[in-house]
């Protein structure tokens, strides 16, 4: 039987669309076969760039101590510190961990702004007197430093460290400050606290000011730092650190937390001698301050400030056995292990 001319179209139609599909399926294999050929030089040169980049090409650009660390593998991390070499401070070598009975560490760099050592820096525990800086920091928005404050009753009868100021004694803002953070005066900070609004809404304004500067994990319920049944007075060691930055930038108060001595002196012409709580001003060269505290809850509590040879840095210890042991470690610690050049 012979082959119809439809038959005949149909076969055309079958083939033409078989040649169709071996041209698209040849197109495949050829795209297929290059682009996985691309895909492997693309992956060639990213070793090749690496291997140039961390043996070549940086050692070229200066910095050495990248260099130094590609071969040398085995430089070991220390738990709790900055490990990156490329940005100063860096860390140089591999001290053991300092020894410490403090619960909380936190110390940065100032200048760079770079974290040199850590331990729970984030727990919350109690600051003590360290609280007298905010205390000082809101004050200082509240009054001029020649305005004139009577001590009341109650604050000669406040729990805490001393000036020895009686009551109706009056006094300047300056020197009831200086009292306050030299001498960690628990009578000054509550005779600020009242001099001019309400205690209650002078605790409000510290609470303020803690979440406008950032410190997220700290509430105040007083302005002395005293233990609380509640537990609403806490902090943390990372945001002491931002509480210390706030307090550098007052000048007034950067003056104080690096006086050892001052007279403070009341309208009428009594003296008496504020002596800093800080024992590191006379013991390590290179100390500028700047807050000790000390409760039962809270241990013992210092934000501790060093400036020296270009290396500026602060170390905050909360729940201590020894604040100025562990701050003495921990710094021998830092300037043995880092290097600012």
């Amino acid at each position: 039987m012979g082959t119809s001319l439809v038959q005949k179209i149909e076969l055309s139609l079958v083939f033409f669309v078989i040649n169709v599909l071996w041209f698209f399926d040849d197109i495949w294999y050829y795209l297929k076969k290059g682009i996985l050929n691309t895909i492997r030089i693309f992956f060639c040169l990213v070793v090749i760039g690496y291997f140039f980049k961390g043996f070549y090409l940086q050692p070229m650009l200066g910095d050495f101590s990248s260099y130094t660390y590609v071969l040398n593998p085995n430089t070991q991390s220390v738990l709790g510190a900055a490990t990156n070499l490329t940005e100063f401070p860096f860390l140089k070598n591999s001290v053991p961990n300092p020894v410490v009975t403090a619960k909380a560490i936190y110390v940065e760099d100032i200048t760079h702004g770079k974290e040199l050592f850590s331990k729970n820096k984030d727990e919350k525990l109690a600051p003590a007197s360290t609280t007298k800086l905010m205390a000082a920091i809101v004050s200082l928005e509240l009054y001029k430093l020649d305005e004139i404050i009577a001590i009341p009753k109650a604050c000669t009868e406040i729990e805490g460290q001393k000036g020895g100021f009686l009551e109706g004694e009056k006094y300047t803002v300056h020197d009831l400050l200086a009292s306050m953070i030299i001498n960690s005066s628990a009578d000054a900070a509550c005779a600020l606290s009242v001099g001019k609004i309400g205690y209650f809404e002078f605790i409000n304004k510290m609470n303020e000011k803690a979440e406008e500067i950032g410190l997220e994990s700290t509430s105040f319920s007083n302005p002395i730092g005293l233990d609380d049944l509640g537990g609403v007075q806490f902090s943390t060691a990372k945001n002491l650190y931002k509480l210390a930055l706030e307090a550098r930038k007052e000048t007034i108060l950067k003056e104080f937390v690096r006086t050892t001595e001052k007279q403070i002196k009341s309208l009428d012409g009594k003296e008496s001698l504020a002596v800093n709580t800080n024992r590191l001003l006379w013991e390590v060269p290179g100390t500028v301050g700047i807050k000790t505290g000390k409760t039962e809850a809270a241990g013992e509590v210092l934000i501790y400030e060093y400036n020296k040879d270009g290396k500026n840095f602060i170390i905050v210890v909360m729940g201590s056995e020894d604040r100025f042991t562990d701050t003495k470690n921990i710094l021998n610690w830092v300037l043995e292990s880092y290097s600012w050049n």
